[in-house]
Order: C-alpha cells, then structure tokens, then sequence
C-alpha cells in the first residue's frame, strides 16, 4: 500500500512536471501559420520569448516574440480561414489584414486590457511596446473572436521581430 501511494504522488509530479515544461517550451507558430501571415514561400519564425501572463478569471495570456527570416508584408495577408489556432471563424469574428502603425482606436479598445499589462508588467521591460504601436514602420494584425478569445500580431519591421499575443478561450 505504501509502494502505491508513492509511485501515485510520482505520478502527478511527473504529469504537473511535464505540463509546467511542454506549457513553457511549447511554440505555437509552426510553419503553416507563419505561411499564413506571410506570402513568402521560405518564411522561418524562430521563437526567442515567451511571457505567461496568468490571471484571476479568464484573463490568461501569452505573448510571443519571433524572429522573422525573409519575411515581408503584403496587404492581402494574413489570410485567415475558418480557424486560427484551434478557434473557429465565423461571421462575427473581426479579423485584418496587415495595417500600418500606429494602431486604431477601436483595435486599441480591443486588446487594451493585454497590452497594457504586458507594457506595465516586468518593471517596465516592455516599455518599448508603446513606441512600437506607434511607429509608422511597423505593421499590425489581429484575430477577434470575443473577449476572452483573441489573438493579435505586431510586425516590427526594422528588427524583423513579430510579437504574438494571444488569449485563448476556454
């Protein structure tokens, strides 16, 4: 009995263990998306941070921030289907197209709960944030099922850097 009871506790140590790591190591871009978001054909995004922003309630999460090698910007992408990382698309989702800086109010009003606790967040490591938004160079685009459900991506164009925020519902 007491054999059990330890390789049970080994057990859900293992099982948290291995969640913790694959939540923390996981890349949700693969290739395809990145085809998606880009019309090069050799389009590559190389995952360099990952930020977990958990919550109280359904305010959990994430942002992403990629390398982009030989990526360039066309006015018909992205090009979102009927889903976008597992979420369905339908006729009242708001989705765009890549947008040139700075962002739109009404866009701003949509993510502002995200993008101001990831600027706020960290001692003011993503401080920078704001100056992006707003810097003319640099191209936005966002998936918008609902509150809880939503995706939103900033194209750096100096850096080739793609900041990938993303709340999904539950």
């Amino acid at each position: 009995m007491k054999y059990i009871k330890y390789a049970l506790i080994a057990m859900i140590i293992a099982f948290i263990g291995f969640f913790i790591y694959s939540e923390q190591f996981s890349d949700p871009l693969g290739d395809g998306d990145a085809n998606i978001l880009f019309p090069n054909i050799d389009i590559h995004l190389k995952m360099i941070h990952h930020k977990d922003f958990a919550g109280f309630g359904k305010d959990f999460f994430d942002i992403y921030v990629y390398k982009a090698y030989n990526a360039s910007i066309e006015n018909a992408y992205p090009q979102f289907g009927y889903e976008w990382s597992y979420a369905r698309i339908d006729s009242t989702a708001a989705t765009s197209t890549w947008l040139r800086c700075p962002v739109d109010s009404a866009t701003l009003v949509k993510y502002e709960f995200e993008l101001d606790a990831i600027i706020r967040n960290d001692y003011g490591k993503y401080k920078f944030l704001r100056g992006l938004l707003m810097n003319e160079r640099n191209y936005y685009s966002y998936v918008f099922i609902d509150s809880h459900e939503k995706y939103f991506f900033l194209y750096e164009s100096e850096k080739n850097y793609l900041y990938y925020i993303r709340q999904r519902g539950f």
